[in-house]
């Protein structure tokens, strides 16, 4: 089964679970940006260094959850669960 074979309560279900596990580092990062880009002029070289590692450590957490085994088995998991639900 792909993801186009699943309904559309199932596939939300699938988006939602991807989603839960990327929103934690996904959110540091827009955020820190967002601070850095609005107060870049008045911050002190301190501060923007804050939060441009904030911004580091968030990728880097991605990074490592994206190429984590634990993640691909939750998702493979998770597609079976559906898989064995629809059959």
């Amino acid at each position: 089964m792909n993801i186009s074979q699943l309904s559309p309560d199932r596939h939300q279900s699938l988006i939602t679970v991807v989603n839960h596990e990327l929103r934690t580092p996904l959110t540091t990062i827009l955020i820190s940006a967002e601070l850095l880009s609005r107060y870049n002029n008045s911050w002190s070289e301190e501060k923007k260094l804050e939060y441009i590692q904030r911004v580091q450590k968030a990728a880097s957490e991605l990074t490592q959850l994206l190429n984590s085994d634990e993640f691909a088995n939750k998702l493979k998991d998770y597609a079976q669960n559906l898989q064995d639900s629809v059959s």
